[in-house]
């Protein structure tokens, strides 16, 4: 049985990839979201939330913007990867909580 806090595996990806990453060639596709590529600082590499939440925030992106910034990084050679986590997720959780604060269990 896996459990994971948000029900959606993050648990198991920040822990599969802790210490794991690595950066692309540009020549790989550039695959996004458009709340994460539009909310990061392209030079501290944090989301860019303000004062709002990041559901607040991510309803203010523009898919327009997001694809400008797009072409703008595969023109300059670069690949950015962004996903959205929040916090790193434990992997498993207290079973004996309320199972609100477990998540899913598969």
């Amino acid at each position: 049985r896996v459990r994971s806090l948000d029900g959606g595996a993050q648990g198991f990806v920040s822990r599969v990839f802790e210490g794991r990453v690595t950066w692309l060639p540009a020549k790989f596709n550039y695959i996004r979201a458009s709340a994460c590529v539009s909310l990061i600082d392209r030079h501290s590499g944090f989301y860019r939330f303000g004062n709002s939440t990041a559901l607040e925030a991510m309803r203010h992106v523009e898919h327009e913007v997001t694809e400008r910034i797009a072409v703008e990084d595969v023109a300059a050679g670069d690949v950015v990867v962004a996903h959205f986590h929040f916090m790193p997720k434990p992997w498993e959780c207290d079973p004996h909580k309320p199972r609100a604060r477990c998540g899913a269990v598969w």
